[in-house]
């Protein structure tokens, strides 16, 4: 929503337009579309508001790759400390509790931050 001018407005009109640099190495090349706008404006809201986020689509839609372009590029580090996790098949419960833990800080018995 345009608060100046009071009126709806579509999502491609809330980013400038894209300026590809030419030595950037195609896999590097994020394009903005209204489905990406609007998931990161989303998830910046939700965060504001100190709330959980959960992406949930079809397979190709863009969720990781919206949510690393986030959380690499436009969150605070100092707030944010981003941790990726790949699961497979074979991922077990306790493996993915060894990976967690070894990112946090143990700050006392049973506290960890």
């Amino acid at each position: 929503f345009n608060v100046e001018e009071g009126k709806w407005q579509g999502w491609m009109e809330t980013v400038p337009p894209v300026k590809i640099d030419p030595r950037k190495p195609f896999s590097d090349l994020l394009v903005p579309t209204k489905e990406s706008i609007s998931s990161s404006f989303m998830i910046d809201h939700i965060c504001t508001q100190l709330k959980h986020v959960l992406c949930v689509g079809p397979t190709g839609t863009g969720k990781t790759v919206t949510i690393k372009q986030k959380l690499m590029n436009d969150m605070d580090s100092s707030v944010y400390n981003p941790v990726f996790l790949m699961f497979s098949a074979q991922t077990s419960a306790n493996q993915t509790q060894d990976i967690i833990d070894s990112k946090m800080d143990k700050r006392r018995k049973g506290v960890y931050g």
